[in-house]
């Protein structure tokens, strides 16, 4: 019924979709790390939690881009690029 290529861009999809609904979610945990007052014992924390956000955002993102783009590459299927110094 569906290729592998076309799972690809399904599964692409899905993880931009998953991802727009999970961040606000994660942005509000954050920010109730962010508002405890004793997050000032913790050396380095601070930091790490307002810098945690963007690499998960760019890691699913850049993974399903990736997923996605290959899905439409492989569907396409054309000629793949040969090297003339064989």
């Amino acid at each position: 019924m569906f290729n592998s290529n076309t799972m690809k861009v399904v599964g692409g999809i899905l993880g931009i979709a998953i991802s727009l609904l999970f961040f606000p979610i994660a942005l509000s945990g954050i920010d109730a790390v962010l508002n405890n007052a004793n997050l000032a014992d913790y050396t380095g924390l601070e930091t790490i939690v307002k810098i945690t956000p963007m690499i998960v955002w760019v890691g699913i993102f850049l993974g399903s881009g990736l997923t996605l783009f290959f899905g439409v590459k492989g569907s396409r299927g054309g000629k793949k690029s040969r090297s003339r110094m064989a």
